[in-house]
């Protein structure tokens, strides 16, 4: 537990720098995942940590961590627009292209504050130096009581915390092939991460390894991903069109340039519902791929496999 704690403490910290400097997108990606996976074991050992230590942690590094979200999210949406933009032969989708990749990158200028202010606030708060401390102390203790990595109370606690998980993801299964359904698909899609990243808690654990596993539930997530992002363009996409009307109204009292952006915007929005079909076509084989090998089944027989029968006291 302390190991594990310390290891994500540690990427996050090593991070700081390049996302206040905000000259590579990939800072922001990688503070991100370890503040998620973070997140992840200090609910998994929340009971087995000084009392209030883990709710107290989770609220600062869960704004960061959203902080973090939404640059992350605007910093891919800005990568998928400057792409289309370099293929475009149609030079009249241009304009609007170039229109809506300024609005993201001006977005994108005013996230970049509440990141800085959520990483002062951790700092101010002394979160990672509280949890390094902490997990230093319960370190050092099972040093000394020569505690194993294997103990049965610790793979109980694997055991419980991945079969939960993978059940909440087999709760939305209901929903894979029903297209339609944008909400549940990406409920499903954070049910995946969840799994994933408490998978990964536990990896030291198990000699046959849960690679495989991780792999899946990975592609699951990206899959679900990649589906959703599409979605938020298809909602997001006329509600820029009608807002750009209205700025072009407040300055120069019409909005007769709207009709220059609304082609590109419009053949973006036709790209992005061409993606997402191929997405949900890959995500739904793979799942039902994944169905027919049995894999989650395998999954729980092989970390039950050195699960002793619990003590009776």
């Amino acid at each position: 537990m302390a190991d594990s704690l310390l290891e994500q403490v540690s990427a996050l910290q090593q991070e700081i720098g390049g996302v206040l400097r905000a000259d590579d997108i990939e800072y922001v990606h990688r503070m991100r995942v370890a503040s998620r996976r973070l997140r992840t074991r200090l609910t998994i050992f929340e009971k087995h940590l000084p009392k209030g230590k883990a709710s107290e942690w989770q609220k600062d590094i869960r704004q960061l961590t959203r902080a973090l979200g939404d640059a992350r999210d605007k910093d891919v949406q800005i990568k998928i627009v400057r792409k289309y933009l370099k293929k475009l032969s149609n030079g009249e989708y241009r304009p609007g292209i170039r229109r809506l990749l300024f609005r993201l990158k001006q977005c994108r200028t005013g996230l970049q504050i509440r990141i800085v202010k959520a990483i002062r606030r951790l700092r101010e708060n002394n979160i990672i130096e509280d949890i390094e401390t902490i997990s230093r102390q319960i370190r050092a203790r099972a040093l000394i009581k020569q505690t194993t990595d294997t103990s049965n109370l610790l793979l109980q606690v694997a055991n419980q915390a991945i079969s939960a998980r993978l059940e909440e993801m087999l709760g939305w299964e209901l929903y894979v092939d029903r297209v339609e359904c944008i909400k549940e698909l990406h409920a499903m899609r954070i049910a995946a991460k969840h799994f994933r990243y408490t998978m990964e808690t536990f990896v030291p654990l198990y000699a046959s390894g849960l690679e495989d596993y991780i792999a899946s539930s990975r592609r699951i997530q990206t899959m679900l991903g990649d589906i959703h992002d599409c979605d938020v363009w298809a909602q997001f996409l006329p509600a820029f069109i009608v807002d750009e009307g209205k700025k072009m109204e407040e300055y120069f009292g019409h909005n007769n340039g709207l009709a220059k952006l609304k082609p590109g915007i419009n053949s973006f929005k036709r790209d992005r519902s061409k993606m997402r079909r191929t997405w949900y076509r890959k995500f739904t084989a793979f799942w039902h791929e994944m169905n027919a090998q049995g894999a989650w089944n395998k999954l729980l027989s092989d970390i039950g496999a050195d699960l002793a029968a619990p003590e009776i006291i």
